[in-house]
């Protein structure tokens, strides 16, 4: 009987063992009823700037600035989650040594959340999605810094210059007129500036505009000044909501070129991919068609003036 009594008894730790190990949020309860979820966090570290985010979908992720996963949050497949005890329970396709599985929820208001990872309290706070100019922000030499933003349209922004730098290492720009960090991609202005700054980096009056043309291999880059109407701009910012109804194959362009607008001051390039084929130029959008033979690529057609300035200048 005794024998029997120890048996059972194995079993159920066995059994308790087992069911431990399984998710703490049943399937059937509702995670968007908890606060920290369905919201992007940030923090700023010494080295770069973390986004945490849970779904209510069991979905979760942790990463810095610059796309890279915090820690092995790439192996995190999901996560439950305890109200009883507040912890977060990751699920990891696979481990690696100190790995963090579990999370307790410290505290959570409208725009903080408190989070211990084994012992280490980390504070975010949460991303503005009401559209203010900027949300982010880093300290640098005792002074608070805010993310440099610009108007949203076709064109991807750059420093107009090569900046060399260290993987997460703070880096001054030297500026005439503004006091300006570097960092991971992004330029930070100092707070008291950012508002005159923002305003002048979003007025189209403050840049010139070019296209740089591609040769073939044997022949080097070369730059095309443009003069361009009010009509031609606002054309040119329309076209990514135009409806594009032509393609072209790659092998069929004759000319690569880039439609680039620099700010005045030298320190920003905003640029867009060009396309020409039998001295029409084109926009060459992202989308892409796979349903045609060769892949050709979505594009339109640029005002006629432009496209004859270019072809005016081509050498």
């Amino acid at each position: 009987m005794k024998k029997l009594f120890f048996i059972l008894l194995a079993f159920t730790i066995i059994c308790s063992c087992i069911t431990g190990c399984k998710k703490r949020t049943p399937d059937s309860t509702d995670l968007s009823s908890y606060s920290f979820v369905n919201a992007d966090w940030e923090r700023t570290t010494d080295s770069c700037t973390e986004t945490i985010y849970f779904s209510d979908d069991g979905e979760c992720g942790y990463f810095c600035a610059c796309g890279n996963p915090v820690n092995d949050d790439d192996l995190c497949e999901g996560y439950s989650y305890d109200p009883d005890t507040a912890t977060i329970y990751y699920d990891f396709y696979e481990t690696t040594k100190d790995t963090v599985t579990r999370v307790k929820v410290i505290s959570c208001s409208d725009d903080t959340l408190v989070l211990d990872f084994d012992g280490d309290r980390r504070t975010f706070k949460k991303v503005s999605d009401e559209g203010d100019s900027y949300t982010d922000s880093l300290t640098y030499e005792g002074k608070n810094y805010l993310l440099l933003e610009y108007n949203q349209d076709i064109f991807f922004y750059d420093l107009a210059y090569s900046v060399d730098y260290e993987e997460d290492e703070n880096l001054p720009l030297d500026h005439d007129k503004w006091d300006l960090v570097y960092r991971d991609g992004d330029i930070f202005i100092l707070d008291t500036q950012a508002e005159e700054a923002i305003s002048f980096y979003a007025d189209d009056s403050n840049y010139t505009w070019s296209v740089i043309v591609y040769p073939d291999d044997s022949e080097d880059e070369y730059s095309i000044p443009l003069t361009l109407s009010d009509s031609d701009v606002d054309y040119i910012y329309k076209m990514d909501y135009m409806e594009r109804d032509r393609t072209l194959a790659f092998e069929d362009i004759e000319v690569f070129a880039t439609l680039a607008k620099t700010s005045s001051d030298g320190l920003i390039q905003a640029t867009v991919s060009l396309a020409a084929k039998d001295g029409e130029w084109f926009w060459r959008s992202e989308i892409i068609d796979d349903t045609a033979d060769g892949w050709p690529e979505y594009v339109f057609p640029l005002p006629e003036s432009i496209s004859a300035q270019i072809n005016n200048n081509l050498q």
